[in-house]
């Protein structure tokens, strides 16, 4: 309750007017800025990019959507008194991007991936183990596994934010906890954290007890947005051994089946092994702590079934095939009474426009991308797709809904006309662009078939755009029957001018709507060699003005705050900001513009800014002892609101923000805020 009412408060602050009577203690900003600039490759809001919404928006509980555990009876899965089988996809990317180089996935992603499961009916996904340091994509990078007994808070909560979606939307997951490769780290750079290798995985008794300390921490873990114990979740379907685990002896299977039972009798296990000559193994069959069989790139359905008929449930947990495969491969699922199917893999919409795209197979492609292009490989991805929609359906004995009308995309701030952007909506096919004049229309429309599955991502750009013209622009999503959603929300530009953001500065990052969002509004400003330099330091004077532009304060004739201010460019902004008490010096009079913010300075500027409540206290991050006492409050704040967010490291209140960062802070507090 604490929570679901903070939440409330927080957006309500947002649309307060500011006004001076709440004061902070001096001593709040009284902490030399570090020198090192805060890395933020794919990390979003000041370290991690969570989501497109605040934080404090989403319910911390998840919505009841699922009544059972999933159960055995024999050969089947039970969902209360019915069978439970499924055809659907695995989603790596899910819950880490270690493939694309990054170690985070936004809360945006996440539920697209999830929600498109859902509209296709897939009823149940598989997502990629937990990462292990060392490994050829995440190398010395933070990783799930950072040393035995060393997890990542950071990415465990990524995790925790996918369970909560996958209640939401009534999805079950299947977890293999470990990798038989080296991509995220896996049994070679487990056993390598004793100085052993990968032969010693299987046999070493500290490497066996390293590994049951992972699978207690997992299982026990309390899910930091449900409050939830994985163990006692239902979204979770099964936990499975590995992914691939060729080479497992049987002796390792029983007693790793065994320890997961003892600590959850809650959860089903599932075996983890590869092709196997296409022979389940006899452990599998037998051992009682393993319920469910799996082998991946397999094709003698009716033969497996036959192994399992009478004693296991079989799953073919990752298959590939093209457009002439397809169809027969399913219809031997159906008909030969498999439990489930997982093609691999599917990927979502990207955070920043576009989607995802990963090739595999000698460059067939292994990426799918709801609903399927032919301009995009897999070859035939179309019919593959909507194939594999209507058997997800025919294996639960259900006809074929039509596809639902699509949620309406979200518009990224624009900063040019030739740089049109949104998020994508899950089952939009083509999209139509509408311009107008004035915010409220009318509108006109100026692309009617616009698609976002471009590869790479190609932005929309409005051609007949006039220079110098102030134009709007919303986005309207089609599936492929055609049916429209409802309007995007709207974004303004000048038409032909674009912001400083050269392609040097900001790229293709994360951070680029963002930073073109502010410089459109005028909170912040490029340089005259016309660059944004997203990875520079922010200075105590410059975040100063961009508050007080953000703010729209009136600003002073003198402004004169501080013994070193008086001369300084940025003195009316941050006489602005003192008057109304939302920044304060050191306690001797000077108030060191040109120092480097610091992300608890910013956190406690924040607060005040908004006239929100701090919370006494709350998410507690790994460097927690790190933080300031002045500084706590407002950072258990931020970090509930989604303005200011953590990475593997914790919240690092004493680094140094980089512009890039702030301008995503602002650019979403103003969203909210406008």
């Amino acid at each position: 309750m604490k929570q679901r009412f903070f939440a409330m408060i927080t957006m309500i602050s947002l649309l307060l007017t500011i006004s001076d009577g709440i004061t902070a203690p001096a001593s709040a900003e009284n902490a030399n800025a570090a020198s090192s600039a805060v890395s933020s490759e794919d990390k979003g809001v000041l370290g991690r990019q969570d989501s497109g919404l605040p934080a404090a928006a989403a319910a911390r509980q998840a919505p009841e959507a699922l009544a059972n555990f999933i159960t055995r009876k024999g050969d089947a899965l039970m969902d209360g008194e019915n069978e439970f089988r499924f055809i659907s996809y695995n989603v790596p990317a899910l819950t880490a991007r270690v493939f694309n180089g990054k170690s985070s996935v936004t809360e945006y992603e996440q539920e697209d991936a999830i929600r498109t499961i859902a509209q296709m009916g897939g009823q149940a996904l598989r997502v990629y183990v937990f990462s292990v340091k060392g490994g050829t994509a995440n190398r010395n990078n933070a990783s799930h596994v950072n040393t035995p007994g060393d997890y990542s808070e950071y990415l465990f909560q990524d995790f925790d934010r996918m369970l909560r979606l996958c209640n939401k939307y009534g999805i079950r997951v299947i977890v293999p906890f470990i990798d038989n490769y080296p991509h995220h780290g896996g049994i070679n750079e487990f056993a390598a954290f004793q100085g052993k290798t990968l032969t010693a995985f299987y046999t070493n008794p500290q490497i066996k007890q390293d590994f049951k300390a992972l699978i207690s921490y997992v299982l026990n873990r309390t899910n930091t947005y449900t409050g939830v114990k994985y163990k006692d979740d239902k979204a979770i379907l099964a936990w499975e051994l590995g992914n691939e685990l060729a080479y497992s002896p049987d002796d390792w299977m029983s007693e790793m089946a065994a320890y997961i039972k003892s600590e959850d009798p809650n959860h089903l296990v599932m075996d983890g092994q590869y092709k196997n000559d296409g022979k389940i193994k006899a452990v599998s069959l037998n051992d009682p702590n393993i319920d469910i069989c799996t082998l991946h790139y397999v094709d003698n359905i009716f033969d497996l079934r036959k192994q399992s008929k009478g004693k296991k449930p079989f799953v073919l947990g990752e298959f590939f095939v093209g457009k002439s495969e397809i169809l027969p491969l399913l219809d031997d699922i159906v008909n030969s009474g498999t439990t489930g199917a997982l093609i691999w893999s599917l990927r979502s919409h990207r955070d920043t426009g576009g989607y995802y795209f990963v090739n595999d197979f000698e460059d067939r492609s292994d990426s799918f991308q709801w609903p399927g292009f032919d301009s995009t490989l897999p070859e035939g991805e179309p019919y593959i797709m909507k194939t594999m929609r209507e058997y997800a359906y025919k294996i639960r004995g259900l006809d074929v809904p039509p596809m639902p009308v699509p949620n309406a995309p979200y518009l990224l701030p624009i900063a040019s006309s030739d740089a049109i952007r949104w998020k994508g909506s899950v089952g939009g096919y083509t999209y139509a662009v509408e311009r107008a004049k004035r915010k409220t229309g009318p509108w006109s429309v100026i692309a009617s078939d616009v698609f976002d599955s471009t590869k790479p991502y190609k932005p929309f750009n409005d051609t007949s755009a006039k220079p110098g013209q102030q134009y709007y622009y919303r986005v309207i999503a089609k599936n492929v029957d055609g049916a429209e959603s409802s309007p995007s929300n709207v974004a303004g530009v000048v038409a032909g001018i674009t912001a400083p953001t050269s392609a040097s500065a900001a790229g293709t990052n994360w951070y680029e709507p963002y930073v073109s969002d502010v410089l459109s509004k005028g909170i912040m400003s490029g340089y005259e060699d016309g660059t944004f330099r997203p990875q520079g330091q922010l200075t105590r004077a410059e975040f100063a003005a961009a508050m007080a532009k953000y703010l729209n304060l009136g600003l002073p004739m003198e402004g004169a705050a501080f013994s070193d201010t008086q001369n300084h460019w940025a003195k009316n902004y941050i006489a602005a900001l003192t008057a109304r008490r939302i920044i304060a010096g050191n306690g001797d009079g000077n108030f060191c513009p040109d120092d480097a913010i610091t992300r608890e300075q910013i956190a406690v500027i924040l607060v005040r800014a908004v006239k929100t409540n701090a919370v006494p206290n709350g998410f507690i991050f790994v460097d927690d002892s790190n933080i300031s006492d002045w500084a706590k409050s407002a950072v258990y704040t931020v970090r509930i609101a989604g303005w200011m967010g953590g990475d593997e490291s914790g919240f690092r209140p004493k680094d140094t923000a980089t512009r890039g960062e702030i301008a995503a802070v602002l650019s979403r507090l103003s969203s909210y805020r406008f």
